[in-house]
């Protein structure tokens, strides 16, 4: 089997650097809260969606595959509960910049399985076939159970650490 290459990419530039590397896939991140979004990459959500929307494609036409995170989708160390309609809004939006999966991530470890299935329910139903991935941490006691809930949603991917899945090391507690 042949080894996979991901790149974490912030803006354009990091994605121009990347694709000088031997990466098979690219992945940006779109911060659901503005407030985490400045605090933790310096931009607006907006402007990160925005960054989506041009790497996309320039990632597909370097026959890269683009996937974007959709980060604290359940909820903000700084704005507390993310509504369920902000996070589906992003999946619909960033669905159609080409991009080839959507991870919904529990960054900072505060949803719950009910949380999970109606996320994924209604993103599913934005996203059409679009691969979903996510991404938990067990914070609360909880990331095991939410990510039983993501594969009763169909989710088949899941991320996963070394050493874990404990908390965000950018949030703070």
């Amino acid at each position: 089997d042949a080894a996979s290459f991901i790149g974490l990419v912030l803006n354009a530039r990091g994605f121009e650097r990347a694709a000088q590397t031997r990466v098979d896939e690219v992945n940006l991140v779109v911060v659901a809260s503005d407030t985490f979004s400045r605090k933790n990459q310096g931009m607006a959500t907006e402007d990160t969606v925005r960054t989506v929307e041009a790497v996309a494609p320039l990632a597909l036409a370097a026959g890269i595959e683009p996937t974007v995170t959709i980060s604290a989708a359940y909820g903000c160390p700084y704005e507390g509960e993310v509504p369920a309609d902000r996070v589906v809004e992003l999946a619909e939006r960033l669905a159609s910049s080409g991009v080839t999966e959507i991870a919904v991530a529990d960054t900072i470890g505060v949803a719950v399985p009910a949380d999970v299935h109606d996320r994924m329910r209604r993103v599913r139903a934005v996203t059409g076939d679009l691969r979903l991935r996510a991404h938990f941490h067990n914070t609360r006691n909880t990331g095991y159970a939410n990510a039983l809930a993501a594969y009763e949603e169909g989710v088949r991917v899941l991320d996963s650490s070394l050493g874990g899945i404990g908390g965000c090391p950018f949030a703070p507690k």
